[in-house]
């Protein structure tokens, strides 16, 4: 749905008191909100009116439209259908319009200054009244439909502090007019502000902060400097001013001293002091038991005056609460505090439209050049400036005020010197508003000497910190030797806002004290010390974890470091700006699983190389960082670098004495070997070393070779042996946990792959599922991809397409064989969906990413391709496709594959009547591979193919109970997918055998098949191809594969050759011509030659 843009007229609605209602008459809410919904509905529609369905909250809605005159008619008839029904309605409804420029959150719904204002006019209003703005009457007063008028009320403040808003009610002799007055500001005594700027966002926390002021009497909003303490109080202060029927009064102390703290309240107050009458009695005898709510704003450089002044004065006045913002607690008996977090900004789960910092900037922005607007250009910009500045108000105001001069790009890029790009604030603020450092510094300056020294060092943590780091950058510095407890301090830090302990935990600077704690410790020369204390932490933490490896504690400690992530990539960059080339190699090493866990080999991959640059040659990381360079060579699809480096590493770890380096490293170095070269070379290798692995103890590598030799046979398409020894390893007990988790996603591709569809599924499923829970990135990437192959095979495209369009985002942080393995995924889903360039585009790209990888994976995306382009109608290009892959699949003793190619060129041949019989001979020599791998999907897929051509052959019968037990099969599986191209032929062939047999003989021999199971469909078919109406004898009797086999080898070609032009093996070649020379009566090659020659003569 599309809403109206530019210059909207806006209809705002809610329900007066619809909480209260909800708890004491929640039946009689429901159904007459029901009717409420219906109503608002067809009467919007009616106007020509959009009512954006996730627009409003709770019982409110939204309504928009292109002409005021519109929403003014809507109005009214809303109007006049609420007093028709509305006596049957426990509730009554407020409505107010308001027309301006709109903002989009996305193509369905609104944010910003124009509805935000709408919201506080409908405020105003009681049940049953509409309220309209100023520019709503400007645009329609002479158009108001018949007997309707528009009474002027008057200018009112609005609940967020903005300039009076003249309103006006929208009236009609017919209704009943309002009498009560409107809820503005104006309605209780008050001095809070009118802000010169609109309050963007803070909805979430406006609520929360209102309910604590109405229950609470003393509640303290904490943030740093430039949060958005002070305008968040003064907005709750609005909200509740009903609450409090005596008053209201803000306190601004920011340039108060303390002794002159009490008179500063007395002055808001309007409070005058009696001769020798304290000024504290003099309010506390002014408030009384009055209802009255007071908010300080800015304490902390007055903190002790005014906790004692808030102290004395609740003590004395029950009917006072207390709203004090600081950044630090007053530390009052009965305080509450309400940390003020920093505006939204954009995330993976929220659009940047939608972020309030991004908000925010666009509002300042236009106050600095009034033809600012966000635009595809410049939105990234924006929203990244947003995130680097932490969604800090201030620092986002100032930055705006920056687009006079400068582009958003160019701000973005200045931010790498924040403290001299954000400045030049209003001169109207004060001095520590007006830029970012003068901000900072008036925290800092606050802070005791131990508290300043602590923020220096703490910068070095660029990712945040635990208690333990902490102790690892201060233990031992001035600090300690000032007598400072580490956790004493920086839980001083925390608050006074200066570090933010998070529910996970963990404490963090915002990345602006961060920088400026970092400056002041390069000012004092300690950030030599502080860095390398920094490395010697992370590299006590990933000692640790590598000790853990094969422990039940390893997924603790890789968690650990997945949170410290940020903190050892400082300390790479520290260890490589030091020249500690030792402690480089040792970090980046040590680093390996979480790189390629978090699925950033590519930065791994840079790493070790400069580390090994600078590294000492004889450093006992040397073999592991050879080792780990060949896992991104592998990563990257440079498998011969792969088998290289990793060849490399291995006589160095033995050489240093480190056989289980050695034993790690055989099997990577055996997975990239067969993967390149083909399991005649890798076998050799991978048994060798499985032993090796079995005789040292080393099960975690046994579990690594038997995952790298089941994919490799998978991959070959030799899946009864892959799933028989995936099956074994995962029997075993747990040792590496990931390794583990990669073999189930294998062996559920596996299961899928052959047929066992819903199986695959769930495995695929619980182990995304532990692989998230874990962490894991990798394999829950891994497992994406699977679940998206199941989900294709299912014949849900709908579920597989975002998960392979996820999986592909992922594959390109990993390396070309991952995005190798997932363009071919993609291809298949995009045929499923009958996208044939699509999957003929991600074939091709599949192709060539998979040549420096494997010719199996290169025949595997070939099959698809040839599927894309006969699908496409490209008979020629398909068969040649098939034909390559019938051809390295020969080569390469793809057994899989080479059926799989049979079975693809039939189905070119069969859209030839006249290569009928060639087309069944293909397919029936794909059939036994099948079944010896119990490979389901082909199976099924070359049955139906068969059946399809019986029906041609005169034979719908045979062609029925065929059909029957695929789908039999198909059920039992999963396997459910009917690829659109070969249905529509299917389809057309079961409604030929159904007219020729007629519905009985039919369901006759569908029910007769269903009972068969693959196999005995198999053997059916088998025993069905005998009966044929060919003689027994003679040339006549042979098939047109043995008539080919004949003439090539009269030609003079031998078994070998003739085998290579056919696509079949030796041994197939051999069967084919003991049968040649029993149907002809020939004794050899010779003879048959002689026979051959005869006939052509």
């Amino acid at each position: 749905m599309t809403v109206p843009r530019g210059v909207v007229t806006l209809l705002l609605a809610d329900i007066e008191g619809s909480t209260k209602l909800w708890e004491s008459r929640r039946d009689a809410m429901a159904g007459a909100i029901a009717r409420l919904d219906e109503v608002v509905n067809s009467t919007v529609a009616a106007h020509g009116g959009v009512r954006p369905v996730e627009q409003g909250e709770g019982d409110s809605f939204v309504a928009a439209f292109v002409h005021a005159t519109d929403a003014i008619a809507c109005a009214l008839s809303l109007q006049f259908e609420f007093a028709r029904e509305g006596h049957a309605w426990p509730f009554r409804v407020r409505m107010a319009l308001h027309a301006g420029e709109v903002q989009l959150r996305d193509a369905g719904n609104y944010v910003g200054a124009t509805i935000a204002r709408c919201a506080r006019i409908r405020s105003l209003a009681h049940g049953g009244q509409t309220l309209t703005s100023q520019s709503v009457v400007e645009l329609a007063a002479d158009q108001l439909p018949a007997g309707a008028s528009l009474e002027d009320l008057g200018s009112h403040h609005l609940r967020d502090l903005s300039r009076p808003e003249r309103v006006f009610e929208l009236r009609h002799p017919e209704l009943p007019p309002t009498v009560a007055p409107l809820s503005s500001l104006d309605e209780v005594a008050n001095n809070l502000p009118v802000e010169l700027t609109s309050f963007v966002g803070r909805e979430a926390e406006i609520d929360a902060v209102s309910t604590l002021v109405r229950s609470e009497r003393m509640v303290t909003l904490l943030g740093t400097g430039g949060c958005g303490k002070t305008r968040l109080s003064l907005q709750v202060a609005a909200r509740v001013l009903e609450h409090f029927s005596d008053g209201v009064w803000f306190v601004e102390l920011a340039p108060t001293e303390s002794d002159l703290v009490p008179q500063a309240v007395a002055d808001a107050l309007g409070v005058r002091p009696q001769p020798a009458e304290s000024v504290v009695g003099a309010v506390i005898a002014a408030i009384g038991t009055r209802c009255v709510l007071v908010v300080l704003d800015n304490c902390e450089h007055v903190i002790a005056a005014a906790a004692a002044m808030a102290e004395s004065v609740l003590k004395q006045c029950r009917g006072l609460t207390v709203l004090a913002t600081s950044r630090e607690p007053l530390g009052v008996p009965g305080e509450l505090t309400y940390s003020v977090p920093s505006l939204t900004v954009p995330g993976q789960d929220r659009a940047v439209e939608a972020s309030e910092a991004v908000q925010l900037f666009a509002d300042r922005a236009a106050l600095a050049r009034h033809d600012f607007a966000l635009t595809a250009d410049n939105v990234d910009a924006v929203a990244e400036i947003c995130r680097r500045v932490d969604g800090m108000p201030l620092a986002i105001e100032l930055a705006a005020a920056r687009v006079r001069a400068m582009t958003p790009e160019q701000i973005r890029v200045g931010l790498a010197d924040r403290f001299r790009m954000l400045k030049g604030g209003a001169r109207t603020l004060t001095p520590r508003q007006q830029t970012l450092r003068a901000s900072v510094d008036w925290s800092y300056d606050l802070l005791g000497e131990a508290e300043r020294l602590a923020l220096q060092r703490l910068a070095v943590f660029a990712g945040g910190f635990e208690l333990d780091g902490a102790e690892a950058v201060l233990g031992g510095t001035d600090v300690e030797r000032a007598g400072h407890d580490v956790v004493d301090v920086v839980t001083s830090l925390v608050d006074k806002s200066l570090v933010v302990f998070d529910d996970d935990g963990r404490y963090r600077l915002l990345e602006t004290i961060r920088q400026y704690g970092h400056e002041r410790l390069v000012a004092a020369e300690a950030a030599a010390d502080a860095s390398a204390r920094l490395r010697g932490f992370c590299l006590h933490l990933l000692r640790g974890a590598a000790a853990a490896e094969e422990s039940p504690e390893q997924r603790a400690w890789q968690a650990r470091i997945r949170r410290e992530f940020d903190n050892i990539r400082a300390a790479l960059y520290s260890a490589k700006d030091a020249g500690d080339g030792a402690a480089l190699l040792e970090l980046t090493c040590l680093t390996g699983n979480a790189w390629t866990l978090s699925g950033q080999s590519a930065e791994h991959r840079s790493w070790l190389q400069q580390a090994l640059q600078i590294a000492p040659p004889e450093s006992v990381w040397h073999p592991s960082a050879l080792y780990q360079l060949g896992v991104t060579d592998s990563f990257v699809g440079d498998l011969d670098a792969a088998v290289d480096h990793i060849g490399a590493s291995i006589p160095l770890y033995r050489a240093g004495g480190d056989d289980r380096g050695a034993v790690w490293a055989w099997a990577e170095y055996a997975w990239n070997l067969t993967l390149r070269q083909g399991l005649e070379t890798g076998l050799p290798v991978y048994e060798e070393g499985t032993a090796l692995a079995r005789a040292s103890g080393e099960m975690g590598a046994l579990l690594s070779f038997d995952y790298g030799l089941a994919t490799c046979l998978a991959y070959s398409g030799h899946f009864d042996q892959a799933v028989a020894l995936a099956e074994a390893a995962l029997e075993r007990p747990v040792t590496v946990e990931h390794f583990h988790r990669w073999l189930a996603i294998t062996l559920g591709w596996m299961y899928a792959e052959l047929g066992r569809v819903d199986e695959g599924r769930a495995l695929a499923r619980a182990t995304y599922e532990a692989s998230l829970a874990a962490g894991d990135t990798m394999t829950a990437n891994l497992g994406g991809w699977m679940l998206a192959v199941a989900s294709t095979l299912e014949g849900d495209v709908a579920a597989a397409a975002p998960l392979i369009a996820a999986s592909l985002d992922a594959a390109r942080g990993y390396g070309t064989l991952m995005e190798a393995l997932t363009r071919g995924a993609m291809a298949r889903t995009a045929l499923a969906a009958d996208d044939v360039e699509g999957a003929r585009a991600a074939a091709s790209v599949a192709i060539e990413l998979g040549r420096s990888a494997s010719d199996a994976w290169v025949a595997m995306f070939t099959l698809t391709l040839g599927d894309a382009l006969l699908a496409g109608g490209d008979r020629r290009a398909a068969t040649a496709a098939f034909a390559d892959a019938a051809r390295m699949s020969t080569a390469g003793d793809f057994p899989a594959h080479l059926a799989s190619a049979r079975v693809g060129l039939a189905r070119t041949m069969s859209v030839d009547h006249d290569a009928a019989d060639g087309a069944a001979e293909l397919i029936h020599q794909a059939l036994p591979a099948f079944r010896a791998i119990e490979h389901h999907v082909g199976l099924i897929d070359g049955l139906e193919l068969l059946a399809t051509l019986l029906v041609r052959d005169g034979r719908p019968a045979d062609a029925v109970r065929l059909w029957s037990a695929a789908e039999t099969a198909r059920s039992a599986g999963g396997y459910r997918l009917r690829w659109p191209w070969r249905e529509r032929v299917d389809s057309a062939a079961r409604q030929d055998a159904r007219q020729v047999l007629g519905a009985d003989a039919f369901d006759e021999a569908r029910d007769a098949g269903s009972g068969l199971t693959l196999e005995e469909a198999c053997d059916y078919a088998a025993r069905g191809r005998g009966e044929r109406r060919r003689p027994t004898t003679g040339w006549a009797s042979l098939s047109p594969t043995e008539q080919k086999v004949a003439d090539l080898v009269a030609e003079g070609l031998t078994n070998v050759q003739v085998g290579e032009r056919l696509f079949i093996s030796r041994h197939t070649v051999d069967t084919h011509l003991r049968h040649i020379f029993a149907k002809l009566g020939v004794a050899n090659r010779a003879e048959l030659a002689g026979m051959s020659a005869r006939r052509i003569t």
